[in-house]
């Protein structure tokens, strides 16, 4: 029931990209906000977990940089653990700094 819930209030897909993680990884395409030192950026999230998230934006993270990312749900305090450029676009992966339960995922 929660897993239909989550589809219907969320546009993503359920495919898993190939990756060493057990958790499930979710293909999104929604906008969220990241704020920095006191600046929000809108970014573009590209997928999550329970645990984490990538994000494309026009800002550089840096690894160990802290971070607060807001989704649909609400904000999560986030760590970069990795970021390369893309284009003119910056991809991170973020790290949330608890896992979400799954009430708090909704």
């Amino acid at each position: 029931m929660w897993a239909l819930l989550k589809r219907t209030l969320f546009p993503w897909s359920a495919d898993r990209s190939k990756d060493r993680r057990g958790e499930r990884r979710h293909l999104v395409t929604y906008q969220g906000k990241l704020t920095l030192q006191g600046e929000a950026v809108t970014v573009a999230l590209e997928d999550a977990t329970v645990g984490g998230t990538r994000l494309r934006s026009q800002r550089k993270l840096t690894v160990g940089q802290v971070v607060l990312v807001t989704f649909p749900s609400g904000a999560r305090e986030a760590v970069c653990r990795w970021s390369r450029q893309d284009g003119s676009d910056w991809v991170s992966g973020l790290q949330f700094a608890r896992e979400m339960s799954n009430e708090e995922s909704v």
